[in-house]
């Protein structure tokens, strides 16, 4: 299966999907901006997990699209 994340401007939107891209479970959260990447990075592992508990498979990729530009060099979202 294959995880899909969209970090927005005020929330993270988390799906599993399965190899047809059928949604399986999808969870919402909280996006915590103003406390930076790696609370933001945790918002989405967060509300990730609980749906890999749920659905049964293997995780084989993920996606993940924020808002804003991403320095991935410097692990920043401007």
């Amino acid at each position: 299966m294959f995880a899909g994340v969209d970090i927005g401007g005020t929330t993270t939107q988390v799906v599993l999907c399965d190899d047809d891209l059928t949604v399986l479970d999808r969870a919402e959260t909280t996006t915590p901006a103003a406390r930076g990447g790696q609370a933001m990075i945790d918002a989405a592992l967060g509300a990730l997990t609980p749906l890999l508990r749920r659905v049964p498979g293997r995780l084989a990729g993920a996606g993940v699209g924020a808002a804003g530009v991403v320095d991935s060099a410097a692990g920043r979202i401007l």
